[in-house]
Formats: C-alpha cells, sequence, structure tokens
C-alpha cells in the first residue's frame, strides 16, 4: 500500500525541519554587511531613528517594533479593502489617503529603528534580518495594491504589472544581496529616497480627491492613458531596468579580483546555472498566474482582481523569505519551492483545460482556495523557521535577551549621526 503520507508531507511542506544541521552551524556566524548612501537617511531618517531609539525602553525588542510596523501597513490596507470595496476602482476617501500618508512614514521610521534598537540592546541576530525582510516583502506588495486602489487603476491586467513592477525589484535586489553579502542602498534609492514621493502622493491625493488620477493624457500611436496607468507603465519600466543592473551587479562581483577571502565569503559563490533558474523562477510564476486570470475571458480579473494578485504576491514574499533563509544560513537558494510547484501545476492544469474547452472551473473559487491553502502553507513555514533559527541561536523572537555585559553609555546619536551611514547588524 502507497505511503500516502508522503504525499501529504511533500505537498503541504510539512517536512520539518526546514533548517538543516549543516545551515544551523553557519547561521550562528552570520554577520550583517550592509549600509545606505541614500540623501533622507543620512540627512533625516537616521538621525531622527537615532534620537527615537534614545527614548525607546530596553526591554522593547526590536522584532517588536518591525511588527508594529508592519500593522502601519497592514492596518490601512485591511481599512481601504472593508471600506471602498474590493475592486480597484471608486472614490477613496481623502482622509484615508492622508491616514496611510502617515502610516507609510511610520512604518519607514520603524524599519530604521528596529535595527539601531538591535544594536542598543545586543540583540542583533540573522533572525531579526529575516523577519525586517520578510515584513518588508510583504509590505512592498500591499503598498502596491493600496496605491492601484487609491489611484482608480481599474480592474484588469494592470494590477498585475503594477505588482510585477515593484515585487521584482524587491526580489532581485534581495538575490544580489544573497550573491554579493550585503544590502547596500545608493543615493536615490527607492527604499528611504523614494518614500518621500510616495508620502507627497498620498497627501496630494487626500488633498485633491483620487479622482485626479482619472484624467488623460493624450499619447501618440495610443491615444489617451489615465495618469495612473503612465505611472504603473512607467515604474515598471524602470524596475526592468533596476532588475538588470541588480544582476549585473551580482556578476560583476563574482569577477572581481580585488576581493579577499573574507570579503567573498560574506557572499554566495556565483552559479551561473542557478541564476538563469533563480530569475525564470520567479518571472515564470508571474506569467503562469496572469494568463490564467486571463482565461475564460478574464473574468477574474474584472471582478476579483484581488484575488490572483494575492496569490502572486503570498508566492513571491514566500520565496524572497528563503531567498534570506539561504543567506543567513549560507545555503543554496533553491527557487522552485514546493509553494511554487504547487501553484503552478494546479495553474497550468487550469489554463490546459480552459484551452481544451473544459469548463466548469469557477476561477473565482479556484484562485480563493489556492490563495487559502498557500497562506498556510507560508504561515507554516514563516513560523516553524523562526522558532528552529531561535533554538539554534537560543533567543527568543519578541523578547530581549539578558546582556552579561553593557559598556559605558554614549548617546547613539552622538556615536552614530556623523559616521557613514551602516545599517545597524540584525
Amino acid at each position: 500500500m502507497p505511503d500516502f503520507s508522503l504525499v501529504f508531507k511533500f505537498t503541504l511542506g510539512l517536512n520539518r525541519p526546514y533548517v538543516s544541521e549543516d545551515a544551523a552551524q553557519k547561521l550562528k556566524l552570520y554577520k550583517y554587511q550592509g549600509g545606505d548612501s541614500g540623501y533622507l537617511y543620512r540627512l533625516f531618517y537616521n538621525p531622527f531613528a537615532l534620537k527615537c531609539i534614545e527614548y525607546t525602553p530596553d526591554w522593547l525588542a526590536p522584532n517588536l517594533i518591525t511588527l508594529f510596523g508592519l500593522m502601519f501597513t497592514v492596518v490601512p490596507f485591511t481599512l481601504l479593502f472593508t471600506l471602498f470595496g474590493c475592486d480597484f476602482s471608486g472614490p477613496v476617501a481623502s482622509w484615508w489617503c492622508i491616514l496611510e500618508a502617515f502610516c507609510y512614514f511610520a512604518y519607514r521610521l520603524l524599519d530604521e529603528m528596529d535595527g539601531k534598537q538591535a544594536r542598543k540592546t545586543g540583540n542583533s541576530s540573522p533572525v531579526g534580518l529575516m523577519f525586517d525582510h520578510g515584513c518588508d516583502s510583504f509590505s512592498t506588495a500591499l503598498l502596491v495594491l493600496m496605491m492601484c486602489k487609491m489611484m482608480q487603476a481599474g480592474n484588469g491586467p494592470i494590477i498585475m504589472w503594477a505588482l510585477l513592477s515593484a515585487t521584482q525589484s524587491f526580489y532581485f535586489s534581495t538575490l544580489e544581496e544573497y550573491y554579493i553579502g550585503g544590502l547596500f542602498l545608493g543615493p536615490f534609492n527607492g527604499v528611504t529616497d523614494g518614500s518621500a514621493l510616495l508620502i507627497s502622493i498620498f497627501l496630494f491625493t487626500g488633498l485633491f480627491g483620487n479622482g485626479i488620477w482619472l484624467q488623460t493624457v493624450p499619447l501618440p500611436r495610443y491615444g489617451d492613458a489615465k495618469l495612473a496607468e503612465i505611472i504603473v507603465y512607467s515604474i515598471l519600466f524602470s524596475q526592468f531596468i533596476a532588475v538588470a543592473m541588480n544582476l549585473y551587479s551580482a556578476i560583476k562581483n563574482a569577477l572581481r579580483t580585488d576581493l579577499t577571502q573574507e570579503q567573498r565569503s560574506h557572499g554566495e559563490p556565483m552559479n551561473y546555472l542557478a541564476l538563469i533558474q533563480q530569475t525564470v523562477a520567479y518571472y515564470m510564476f508571474f506569467y503562469v498566474v496572469y494568463i490564467a486570470a486571463k482565461v475564460d475571458g478574464g473574468v477574474i480579473m474584472e471582478t476579483y482582481p484581488i484575488l490572483p494578485a494575492g496569490l502572486f504576491s503570498i508566492v513571491y514574499a514566500h520565496n524572497t523569505i528563503n531567498i534570506q533563509v539561504a543567506h543567513v544560513t549560507k545555503q543554496y537558494f533553491n527557487p522552485w519551492t514546493k509553494i511554487l510547484l504547487m501553484n503552478t501545476f494546479v495553474l497550468c492544469l487550469y489554463i490546459a483545460l480552459e484551452s481544451l474547452d473544459v469548463h466548469g472551473i469557477n476561477a473565482k473559487n479556484l484562485f480563493l482556495v489556492l490563495f487559502i491553502v498557500t497562506s498556510v502553507f507560508q504561515w507554516h513555514f514563516i513560523i516553524f523557521t523562526i522558532d528552529e533559527m531561535t533554538s539554534v541561536l537560543g533567543i527568543r523572537v519578541f523578547k530581549v535577551k539578558p546582556v552579561s555585559y553593557s559598556p559605558p553609555y554614549e548617546p547613539l546619536i552622538a556615536i552614530q549621526i556623523n559616521t557613514e551611514p551602516v545599517k545597524e547588524h540584525r
């Protein structure tokens, strides 16, 4: 009799542990490398966050600060799609736009504070880095969906293209970090410097109403295009360039001859076949979701576009978190995760049946079931990966560990405000 438990474990991804013995040993040796040269970081976020940390109690765990930051994305997202509908058209109250401007600023500030609190309390750890980047990957997708609804981008493929524009940037910058060993943000980066533009857009919309984004601009050989469409496709084009730069940076770093062995040890050895697979897997899954949402006349994108968008967002976040886990444990990042393969198989089967005129499958129910099941698998992976990592490191994810030695106190702002902007160890 076949052992169906093996099939069950493979399908659900419940074959723990997620962190192997080799990964556990290398996890203990991880040291964060990174920096932010953005103008807003140096002139505002860094000194302001340092000042805030001066008044932050030592008992507050850094990961709690990260979690609070995530809530400043989740709460306005929930309010937006609960109060104003799950489609991407129609008016949005001005108060929500003003609220989101404040929430996004709070999210950005807390994102800068968590690492500083970790350093201040002696609680820097790779779990903090993974937790921080994991929350950021979710926030990126949720922010895109909020922007699309606020700008009345409309139900249709544009929602998927908007998601692609932002998520590909986050995915490939994380992949670049995996290969070069650190996350280094340059001037005018979208994370810190770009936050001023996003906050301005939310405030602008709150003052003048979101109907302003319905205005059209005549374009040669295209006709009239809504402002929202111009913004989405312009960002999409720019992010394809950004992805190319991420890949170029990773390959260039691998070809450098001036790096010491220690410097090379921070990143992973370049494997070009693996890099191709890691690139193909991301775009392949996007294409599969995009096609599955368009078969049967694209009804799902016209009625419930939040479902395919949400499904893609979860799988993208899952693979991005997997990159981080592989990075901090010095393991090979396999992009063909079980969650990605399961969804790809089901959606390809659905596409094939629709192509053969075998109807009867309700697209809404299919995407809803996949969304729920994938969410359960994703949370299982997150919770137990964190549990295993904290057990290996002997720490608590939401509790400050005792510090055996406390150096003489010096105000952090006096120490760091004039130093080279380097993001603190997590």
